[in-house]
């Protein structure tokens, strides 16, 4: 009985170790992976986190640091491969952060995974009012509540999977990719990269669809997001035919929900604030305002893989912005299109370069940009300035110089040698 025994272990064994030979090789990594576990306390607002990370040899180097808020407490961290951790305290570009930085002994050749495990509370210290993480009935992660560990450049994107109990059965949940959300747990996989993971939720949320655009929101008939609804619709059919499908596939999922502060945007995903007070103090507020909000933040499916902490940023802002105002004479004609480009031109006055000084001002990136997108367009033509966008839509720039690379290509050396020197002065 007891050789049966073994003679039976050795053949499973040797069958195992044959189909091990012959499976077929594990997929390479498209990015960085993030393994979420997380339980959230809706007593105390408190998560206790846990983390692992597959990183790619091109994701990190020897003194890349990873960002996580210093309220927690890391309960546990380790990471293979022969790397070692030092940790810091950091208040930039966030406050209240703390660093942790890896130091390779020798490059990497293959995957490596760092693991977290911690414990806090997610609104942190000093939320501003309207906009906490976590209150009771609402909730929104996202990477400015630094509630999971990002690189510090904010711009290595990752895939996902996450799950995450204690979120009350009642609370509508709006985030990426494919997630149920079963009594209090929610479950998500995205199997598309990018550089945060926003999950809201919320009660009352209710819901309206199309095959390309979701909205929630607790009052579809308000004003505000009846236009929201409509010019999600309008751009993403504006956009599409231009730069092309949208990255990361549709449905894109917009929230609207009562936190203070102002729109954001992720892959298929866009997070609206707009408290009832501020609806009601002025439910006038012409039609253009909201579809350039929507518009924008739609945009940036395509204008978004510039890092946010170098000069390469214009990429993202102001180029969502140009096609914002692209919409808006779509939609809305010359003349109120005009009226919004003559209040940039009025803010822009004295504005500094847009390139040489780091990430770009708030004036450099919404209004000094898109005039010279304009300006360029001018220069060159529309149907030129269509096909350097629609060629960039494709395949979007990381840097200054890729678009540079597509314009001169377009239009010729000469016309991406001046528009460099717009940018630079």
């Amino acid at each position: 009985m007891k050789l049966g025994f073994i003679a039976c272990v050795v053949l499973t064994a040797a069958l195992a170790a044959c189909a091990s030979a012959n499976a077929p090789p594990a997929a390479p990594l498209i990015a960085a992976n993030y393994d979420i576990a997380g339980t959230i306390d809706q007593k105390t607002g408190e998560i206790a986190a846990d983390v692992t990370i597959t990183l790619r040899p091109e994701d990190i180097h020897d003194g890349s640091s990873f960002f996580l808020g210093d309220w927690y407490t890391i309960d546990r961290l380790a990471i293979d491969g022969g790397i070692t951790t030092t940790q810091n305290s950091a208040d930039k570009p966030i406050a209240h952060l703390r660093e942790i930085v890896l130091h390779l002994a020798h490059p990497l050749d293959k995957p490596v995974t760092l693991h977290l495990a911690y414990h806090g509370l997610l609104n942190g210290p000093d939320p501003d009012k309207g906009d906490e993480v976590f209150t009771p009935g609402r909730m929104e992660l996202r990477l400015e509540g630094m509630w999971i560990p990002v690189r510090s450049d904010f711009a290595m994107r990752f895939t996902t999977h996450a799950r995450i109990a204690g979120i009350p059965q009642d609370e509508v949940v709006v985030s990426q990719g494919q997630y149920t959300h079963d009594g209090d747990v929610l479950t998500l996989d995205r199997t598309y990269p990018d550089f945060d993971l926003p999950v809201v939720a919320a009660r009352g949320l209710q819901r309206f669809a199309t095959p390309n655009v979701e909205v929630y929101a607790d009052d579809l008939d308000s004003r505000l997001v009846k236009l929201l609804c409509k010019h999600a619709v309008g751009a993403i059919d504006y956009y599409q035919p231009w730069f092309g499908p949208i990255p990361g596939g549709p449905p894109v999922r917009v929230v609207v929900t009562s936190r203070s502060g102002s729109a954001y945007a992720r892959r298929s995903f866009i997070s609206v604030g707009a408290s009832r007070e501020e609806i009601a103090k002025n439910p006038n507020y012409p039609d253009d305002g909201p579809a350039a909000l929507v518009a924008h933040e739609f945009a940036h499916a395509w204008w978004s893989p510039a890092n946010p902490l170098t000069d390469n940023y214009w990429l993202a802002e102001s180029m969502a912005e140009y096609s914002s105002l692209r919409y808006i004479q779509h939609a809305f004609g010359d003349k109120v299109f005009q009226g919004r480009l003559e209040k940039k031109r009025i803010a822009a006055k004295g504005a500094p370069p847009i390139l040489g000084h780091g990430r770009p001002t708030k004036i450099d990136l919404y209004q000094k940009g898109p005039l010279l997108l304009f300006q360029l367009e001018a220069d060159i033509g529309r149907e030129k300035m269509d096909k350097v966008l629609a060629i960039l839509g494709r395949n979007p720039p990381h840097t200054t110089e890729d678009f540079l690379k597509v314009l001169s290509d377009v239009a010729g050396a000469p016309a991406a040698e001046h528009f460099h020197q717009m940018l630079a002065s």
